[in-house]
């Protein structure tokens, strides 16, 4: 009778995972795997559309991480992150829309320290500042645009 009863909620449990949620973990492509810092809108959207063409985004792999190196070394005066306008010269959220397109999410590596690795702005002392910025951001990145 035990068996049984295993055996039914067993059963049951894997019946419950066909609702599509948690199939496959957070999948993705980090920029610095590649590129370190020596990467711009063009070359990641590259990135993107080659991951698009091979069946990597439909394979589930679709988020692209913008990781250290994408703003400036300076919080503009109002204290928000800026990214850099010679490597995102149409703005942040233009490059997003364009990720977007090919299906996927556009994120950025933070760090809750003073600085990044790369010696970029942390978010220490900066928490509140950067979350309203990423609140009303369509890809949640916390800095702003020039």
């Amino acid at each position: 009778m035990s068996v049984l009863i295993l055996l039914c909620t067993l059963i049951a449990g894997a019946q419950s995972l066909h609702n599509g949620v948690g199939r496959l973990p957070a999948m993705g492509y980090d920029t610095f795997n590649a590129f370190s810092c020596n990467y711009n809108a063009s070359s990641v959207l590259a990135q993107a559309q080659a991951m698009r063409k091979l069946g990597l985004v439909d394979a589930g792999y679709k988020i692209l991480i913008l990781d250290d190196c994408y703003a400036l070394k300076q919080r503009n005066a109002s204290g928000y992150m800026v990214a850099d306008p010679s490597k995102f010269p149409d703005g942040m959220q233009n490059f997003s829309s364009s990720i977007n397109k090919l299906g996927m999410d556009l994120a950025a590596y933070g760090d809750s320290g003073y600085q990044t690795c790369a010696g970029y702005p942390g978010s220490y002392g900066h928490e509140e500042v950067d979350l309203q910025a990423s609140l009303p951001r369509i890809a949640c990145l916390p800095f702003a645009d020039l």
